[in-house]
């Protein structure tokens, strides 16, 4: 039962994190705190004290900020909720990514972003302007706001004040403080929500605090999401109380925070949704802790409104307020819909509680309220569970970036593209550059070939022996053939060693070759490659082939250098006699230093491949 004396602020609140899903819950909360009353006095109004996490440190410093106007009437209230309403579908993670990947190269952090974000609902008011703020109507002030957040640098609980930033002991020991109600709202909302997989610790220096004197301050503290130590906002509670700090009756702790349960199917194969998990199971187990404390306390009286939790006689059905646990805690863009839903239903949870500790209910909200009718509910709770994973490139409501950020992803793919298309060209230069040299290499052969030859050449034709100065032309021509073909062959290691008979005829480049038939005739297709020969003698080869009637392709044949030192006829399938026919005919005309063999290779079902060298 609470203290029902008029005008006592003996009432702590404590806003846990969970993303925009919790910011949305605890304005539920806050609505139902307001439309309940004893006596004159709401409920809201006898909060003396907030604490809040991340999530929740969004709700508590749009409150104590604009502390008259949810007290105030129900046209200044709607327009601070539709603040709210407005802020969590301005799609804040995104705007803070898109405007970093543009200016990160500038120094800018995504805290400084985020930071940039927050002050578009709250104003750039330091901490302690809250207060100045509140006004001579009302005489009260705002209740003490408590900010939590976790120190990277010690692991400590910090809080910003209305005067102080404090670094709370641990074990009972003393608090360091420095003076703190002259930092920004946004700056310290910023600090406890810079959730550590998205965000980066943000820093609070000595300079920022004024230079206090205590040791403590001395070095940079690198704050981040107040729910990595505490998710529901209860330890700083729990302190101020023992520590008679505060002296509160009652403590309601609204807890949106993440459910533990998750798609049995999930294997957590990422890394980082492996790290998210084990801090969930961590926080949970914490908060557990806290919750036990909590329950175990005798001079005061612990309400916990919970999200998720089905409240009897709700316009809602049980499952979509079970699933409504589920809603993905980020800070991207919830549609209208939702938004209103979760509002619903942190309402209808903390009016439970609090009709069942004797306020009564002054006003009761519409059903028109709710984003659509009832049947359609669990599907829109259920949507709210799916992570947006296009809007960061595709969210043009944010009209200034995506633009830009589309021009520097087009301007990342043509400059990546401009350097592939350079490195093919310079590839194409070199490969030409090696081409050019393998080609004035072979010229310089070829050049070597005939001045070798140029000297007996003479002495032949002086002496008129013609039978040697056909072989040593015949020898010439081989060793420019071979020059062309086999640019890797050393002639002086592994010369070409000729009969006179094949001399004489590479020399006189006989027209056709007198080739025998075949015992059958044999229709297959015939392929022929070549090397160190010149082409005139495979095109006479060739016609002797026909003209014994062999089915040969083409005119003469096709030069690899593959088939350097190759004397072989390939076959396959059923064509092993035809191969052996062939074989023979060609070795009778005697044109190889090493007679054909026959290969079974895979040719085709009906061809058959010549590979013939000098």
């Amino acid at each position: 039962m609470v203290n029902q004396e008029t005008g006592s602020r003996d009432i702590a609140l404590c806003l846990s994190g969970g993303g925009l899903r919790a910011t949305l819950f605890h304005l539920g909360v806050i609505k139902a705190l307001r439309t309940h009353k004893h006596g004159e006095a709401t409920a809201l109004s006898r909060v003396g004290s907030i604490y809040s996490v991340s999530g929740g440190s969004i709700t508590a410093a749009h409150l104590v900020r604009y502390w008259n106007d949810y007290n105030g009437d129900d046209d200044a209230f709607a327009k601070r909720e539709g603040e709210l309403l407005a802020f969590s579908q301005r799609n804040v993670r995104d705007r803070v990514l898109r405007r970093w990947a543009l200016t990160r190269w500038l120094g800018f952090r995504r805290s400084w972003w985020l930071q940039h974000e927050y002050q578009a609902l709250f104003g750039a008011g330091s901490i302690a302007d809250c207060y100045a703020a509140s006004g001579p109507n009302d005489r009260k002030g705002a209740p003490d706001l408590h900010i939590l957040a976790t120190s990277f640098s010690t692991g400590a609980l910090c809080s910003f004040g209305p005067r102080d930033f404090e670094l709370m002991g641990r074990h009972n020991a003393q608090a360091a403080r420095a003076p703190g109600g002259h930092l920004k709202l946004a700056y310290a909302v910023a600090a406890s929500s810079a959730f550590p997989p998205l965000f980066p610790p943000v820093p609070l220096t000595r300079k920022t605090l004024g230079n206090p004197e205590a040791a403590d301050f001395l070095h940079t503290i690198h704050l981040a999401d107040g729910g990595i130590f505490d998710n529901l906002g209860a330890e700083a509670a729990l302190a101020d109380q023992i520590g008679s700090n505060r002296n509160f009756k009652t403590l309601l702790v609204s807890n949106a925070g993440a459910a533990l349960h998750l798609d049995p199917g999930k294997r957590f194969v990422n890394f980082l949704a492996r790290n998210v998990r084990a801090s969930d199971i961590l926080m949970r187990r914490i908060a557990e802790d806290t919750e036990q404390r909590l329950r175990a306390m005798t001079d005061a009286t612990y309400l916990p409104l919970r999200i998720g939790v089905p409240v009897p006689g709700s316009a809602l059905l049980d499952v979509t307020q079970t699933r409504l646990r589920m809603v993905r805690t980020d800070l991207d863009r919830f549609d209208p819909a939702l938004a209103n839903l979760l509002i619903w239903h942190g309402y209808e949870v903390a009016s439970q509680v609090l009709k069942e500790q004797e306020w009564q209910e002054t006003q009761t909200p519409e059903t028109a309220l709710l984003p659509a009718s009832r049947i359609d509910l669990p599907a829109i709770a259920e949507k709210g569970a799916e992570t947006r994973k296009r809007s960061l490139l595709f969210d043009f409501r944010d009209w200034l970036t995506v633009p830009i950020l589309w021009a520097m992803i087009a301007g990342a793919i043509f400059a990546i593209a401009m350097a592939v298309q350079g490195i093919q060209e310079r590839n194409a230069a070199n490969l030409a550059e090696r081409e050019a040299k393998v080609e004035a290499d072979k010229k310089m052969r070829i050049g070597q070939a005939l001045a070798d030859q140029l000297g007996p050449i003479r002495s032949a034709y002086i002496a008129n022996d013609r039978k040697r100065l056909g072989e040593l032309i015949g020898m010439t021509t081989v060793a420019v053939e071979v020059a062309e073909s086999q640019p890797d062959r050393d002639l002086t290691t592994d010369p070409i060693r000729l009969s006179s008979s094949q001399a004489l005829a590479v020399a006189n480049q006989p027209v056709t070759y007198n080739l025998p038939r075949p015992p059958i005739e044999h229709k297959q297709p015939i392929y022929i490659q070549f090397a160190g020969f010149q082409r005139a003698q495979i095109a006479a080869l060739n016609r002797g082939l026909r003209n014994a009637g062999w089915n040969v392709q083409g005119q003469s044949g096709e030069r690899l250098s593959k088939a350097a030192r190759l004397n072989e006829v390939r076959w396959s399938g059923s064509n092993e006699q035809a191969a052996i026919d062939l074989k023979d005919a060609i070795n009778a005309a005697n044109l190889t230093s090493k007679p054909l063999r026959i290969r079974q290779v895979d040719v085709g079902a009906t061809n058959l491949e010549v590979w013939i060298s000098l």
